[in-house]
């Protein structure tokens, strides 16, 4: 029996009675470990999961004087998650299963930010599964879900104030998903009041169905073709009236929600391929923030599959579909 064996099988015996505490006890001085640089791979390796979000009702309400936009939007998290693998290492590294986020993605900028305060590197691989330039909010969840665990892991000890502030410096998505729950979220994205009642319980009923066209929206341009149509902004004494009947029909579990995106005129305008998916399919459906991703909310499981069958006629075989509930 070699070394190896014996020094692994005696490490496996403990983990039938396993504590960490014992364990880093017991083995923090083995040379077993120190050798081959195990003890992080054991111990400090962590996976964690950053959801996304798809906006049940998303109005924009105008533009503001610092450049900004106010909105009134219906945030719910989806279980569609991107999986990110952290580990402390002699020096930062990145690695990605999409190579459009090698040159700039948003959590090398949260791990630098936190170097303030926490002092080490990191070694993270992100396995991309959220669409980019879809609207369902991957690249802030992302940034949100690293600075929720390095707050915890680290012990820096933020209130949920100040991580949503913090969050707020890389995205005005990315505050939502601190709490991470159904919420209406007003201001820039910074103004986040949770929904009460049975609404979140009513809500996970419905099938959803996300998908995503071959082609993104970027944030940036859809903000600024929403500026040059400034008629398309909505009062928010409208935008509250149609929330409030979009909650209203989920507590009542209504077959058909009343679902409103501000930027459905400018996207479908522009991609027809889209628009026409409107009244060829047997349920609400409705873009996700900018888009281009879409969703579909319906109470019949038995549509799923007359669904996706449209879905792909219209927007061709390689468009993304994926069914997610409401964590």
């Amino acid at each position: 029996m070699t070394i190896f064996s014996k020094n692994f099988k005696a490490i496996l015996a403990d983990f039938g009675d396993f504590t960490l505490t014992k364990i880093k006890t017991k083995y923090s001085g083995c040379k077993f470990f120190r050798d081959l640089k195990l003890w992080d791979r054991f111990f400090f390796v962590s996976t964690i999961f950053a959801n996304a979000k798809i906006n049940l009702s998303l109005a924009v309400t105008g533009r503001r004087s610092d450049g900004y936009h106010d909105l009134l939007s219906l945030n719910v998290p989806a279980s569609l998650c991107d999986k990110i693998t952290v580990c402390e290492a002699e020096k930062d590294t990145f690695k990605t299963n999409n190579a459009a986020l090698l040159s700039d993605n948003i959590i090398g900028k949260v791990t630098k930010y936190l170097k303030r305060y926490v002092g080490k590197n990191f070694s993270i691989e992100l396995e991309k599964n959220i669409p980019i330039m879809s609207g369902f909010g991957g690249g802030s969840s992302d940034a949100a879900t690293v600075l929720k665990f390095f707050n915890e892991r680290y012990g820096l000890d933020f209130s949920e104030e100040k991580l949503r502030n913090i969050a707020l410096l890389f995205g005005a998505d990315c505050p939502f998903f601190i709490k991470n729950r159904p919420a209406i979220v007003s201001g820039t994205g910074e103004k986040i009041s949770e929904i009460g009642g049975n609404f979140h319980k009513n809500l996970a009923k419905y099938h959803i169905l996300l998908f995503k066209p071959n082609f993104g929206v970027s944030t940036k341009e859809a903000y600024r073709k929403l500026q040059s149509k400034p008629a398309l902004y909505m009062p928010k004494t409208q935008a509250i009236v149609l929330l409030d009947q979009l909650i209203s029909s989920v507590n009542n579990f209504e077959p058909n929600l009343p679902l409103f995106n501000t930027f459905s005129t400018i996207v479908f305008d522009e991609r027809r391929e889209l628009a026409s998916l409107h009244g060829a399919l047997p349920c609400p459906m409705m873009l996700s923030g900018s888009g281009s991703g879409c969703f579909c909310a319906f109470q019949d499981s038995d549509l799923e599959t007359e669904i996706t069958r449209i879905i792909k006629s219209n927007l061709g075989g390689d468009v993304f579909i994926k069914k997610c509930n409401i964590p």
